[in-house]
């Protein structure tokens, strides 16, 4: 790879080291130096590929060429050089382990976090490790790495970007490795999930992404309450906290279930009295500290983050 002049770039003095390449994969020394290379000073390089012409990429060298702050390892210096060489990297899996009662989690989903020797948990601003406290009940972790992933709660999006990328990179320098990973989520994967966005970044990068469905907590809700969440030719949404106001939601057709409502339930509770809709409400479905609620009259007025509540269609 020339530079944009067409000038091939000069050697830096700080090399990092040569790493050769045959056939598309690394040497198993090669992946040993770059997985226990300590961190080194000089946090930025560039791959240059100094003989490309034969197909075996014979010659393949890693130079530093200055400074970058933001690159924490080695390894994730030298990402690129795996994303071209390496074709034995490793899976994300975005798995879902339902909404509390382990015994929901489906038979695919813990067949596939067995397998799995790196697993991925996100954890909240107050250290709570909730989906991995569901799974251990029913898979045994001793011999995992957990990939702890702290996430911003926040409504700055450049805050959230930049979170997201952190936590991305760090899950891709396991699964550059070669080593599956299993990102732990509430409920189902593809319904307001974090994993979402790590999802989008590893996936540009070329990684190879699967999502292992779940059951989700309003389904879940739904069946504890003994009630049915939507009937034939009728429209069902499901909305989150916040997006739309209590009266704005109510008015759309057909059945609401409004996410995580417990930030907003004095609004949601006086806008369905006023209008007369049957409402029911389950807070922390699956969990031992679950409670039902048939009616939203007698509910305490900060009923607990995970609150869904679901309102039937005006008869």
């Amino acid at each position: 790879m020339r530079g944009k002049t067409g000038e091939k770039p000069a050697r830096s003095r700080r090399c990092i080291g040569e790493a050769r390449f045959r056939n598309g994969l690394c040497s198993a020394r090669a992946r040993k130096t770059f997985a226990t290379t300590p961190e080194p000073e000089y946090l930025r390089c560039d791959l240059y590929f100094l003989s490309t012409s034969q197909r075996n990429f014979d010659g393949c060298d890693l130079c530093g060429l200055g400074f970058r702050p933001d690159y924490r390892s080695l390894f994730r210096l030298t990402e690129r050089a795996f994303f071209f060489m390496d074709k034995n990297r490793g899976t994300l899996y975005g798995l879902s382990v339902g909404p509390g009662d382990p015994e929901l989690m489906t038979l695919k989903a813990v067949k596939i976090l067995k397998q799995c020797p790196v697993a991925a948990v996100p954890v909240t601003h107050r250290g709570n490790t909730l989906a991995l406290d569901i799974a251990r009940k029913i898979v045994d972790f001793s011999d995992k790495e957990l990939l702890l992933l702290p996430f911003e709660m926040t409504r700055d999006k450049e805050k959230l970007r930049l979170n997201h990328e952190a936590q991305a990179a760090r899950v891709a320098e396991r699964l550059a490795l070669g080593r599956d990973v299993a990102f732990l989520t509430l409920g189902d994967v593809s319904v307001f999930s974090t994993f979402s966005y790590v999802a989008g970044i590893l996936k540009e990068k070329g990684y190879a992404v699967t999502m292992i469905p779940g059951v989700t907590s309003f389904c879940a809700s739904a069946c504890a309450l003994g009630i049915s969440l939507t009937e034939m030719q009728r429209p069902l949404h499901i909305i989150p906290a916040g997006f739309y106001s209590a009266r704005e939601a109510l008015a759309l057709p057909g059945a609401k279930v409004l996410m995580k409502a417990g930030s907003q339930f004095p609004e949601v509770r006086r806008a369905v009295l006023e209008s007369g809709r049957e409402a029911f409400a389950a807070v922390d479905c699956g969990l031992e500290s679950e409670a039902l609620y048939e009616t939203l009259e007698d509910m305490p007025e900060k009923p607990g983050y995970f609150t869904t509540v679901i309102v039937k269609e005006k008869p």
